[in-house]
């Protein structure tokens, strides 16, 4: 059965550069999404730090079917476009 998607504008975006930590317990899979952040403070001097920005838990027989989706999509993006040959034209 599959339910129709309802987008809501207001769910909260989450940028983040890695996702170093997966752990799977009780049939539930767990990401833990970092990302590389900079103390500017004085006493930080630019210090860079890993934050962990989400942790993002799912089942995971979802997480597999949601890994094996991003990998296929990534592929394609990766994959050169198919360019036909337009046919020849004559210019007189």
């Amino acid at each position: 059965m599959t339910f129709p998607l309802i987008e809501n504008n207001h769910a909260p975006e989450i940028l983040a550069d890695d996702a170093p930590f997966i752990a799977v317990a009780n049939g539930l899979a767990t990401i833990t999404l970092t990302r590389l952040r900079y103390d500017n403070t004085e006493r930080g001097k630019g210090k860079q730090n890993r934050y962990v920005v989400a942790r993002l838990t799912m089942p995971a027989a979802v997480a597999l079917s949601t890994a094996r989706s991003m990998v296929d999509y990534l592929e394609k993006l990766a994959s050169p476009p198919v360019i036909e040959a337009e046919a020849p034209t004559t210019v007189q």
